[in-house]
């Protein structure tokens, strides 16, 4: 009886544990919202390259503010940041710069903050299909 109570105690701290850690991942996570934007410019100034390319297409910008849509961190898994391959939403009021992680991984740094941005796998092959279609390369 008291090796089961034992383990009752471990698995509930184990628990307890997990849900505090998860909670505070949570709390130092915010969401990204681009609704603001009507315009993007796309930022290529890479291996003697030097473009920006404004998306013209509503469709496109609007398939932009989708796939940078996601909750920030302050963790990422790959590296190879650059504002020099970067895209910026642009609003009235308000703009925002994100830099597509260069390995090619579901993942942004967000320029203006330093946080990261997790998008899934769909919604980084719908930014480079975007990137793409303006005719910039992708290093």
């Amino acid at each position: 009886m008291v090796n089961v109570r034992k383990r009752c105690a471990v698995v509930l701290a184990l628990v307890t544990v997990g849900a505090v850690v998860w909670a505070m991942r949570w709390h130092d996570t915010a969401l990204v919202d681009c609704s603001f934007a009507t315009r993007a410019v796309l930022r290529y100034h890479y291996n003697d390259t030097t473009r920006d390319v404004e998306v013209t297409n509503a469709d496109d910008v609007a398939a932009l503010r989708d796939s940078l849509a996601g909750r920030t961190s302050a963790e990422f898994t790959t590296s190879g940041f650059t504002e020099n391959v970067s895209v910026t939403m642009l609003g009235t009021h308000k703009s925002m710069t994100f830099c597509p992680s260069l390995g090619g991984a579901a993942e942004f740094l967000m320029a203006d903050n330093g946080s990261f941005l997790h998008v899934s796998k769909e919604q980084r092959r719908t930014f480079d299909r975007i990137w793409k279609r303006y005719g910039l390369p992708f290093p």
